[in-house]
């Protein structure tokens, strides 16, 4: 199981482009750093639907998230530092060793 290689973000992130763009280190630590605020404000601005569950949209989540400053917006790649990922996962699918500046 733990040789798996899906299980490393790292290569999965090389592997598939979507994966990078939704996994942003900072925007995870955020998460956890301010969990319980976090639970607070989902806990008092969502919906109640039945007696089981709350509900919020993204949209409105991700309005709060932006309004109290803790969304952090990701850093536009310059075209350069695109081109050598863009390489470098060309490399990898071609089976080539990836240098260590890429």
């Amino acid at each position: 199981m733990f040789q798996n290689a899906k299980i490393d973000l790292s290569k999965r992130q090389m592997e598939d482009p979507l994966v990078t763009f939704v996994y942003e280190q900072d925007n995870n630590r955020v998460f956890f750093e301010y969990e319980i605020l976090l639970c607070a404000i989902f806990s008092a601005k969502s919906t109640k639907l039945g007696d089981t569950f709350l509900q919020m949209s993204k949209h409105e989540f991700i309005n709060i998230l932006n309004d109290v400053g803790l969304l952090i917006l990701p850093k536009k790649k310059s075209a350069e530092e695109e081109k050598k990922e863009k390489e470098a996962r060309e490399k990898q699918i071609a089976g080539q060793p990836i240098t260590a500046e890429q």
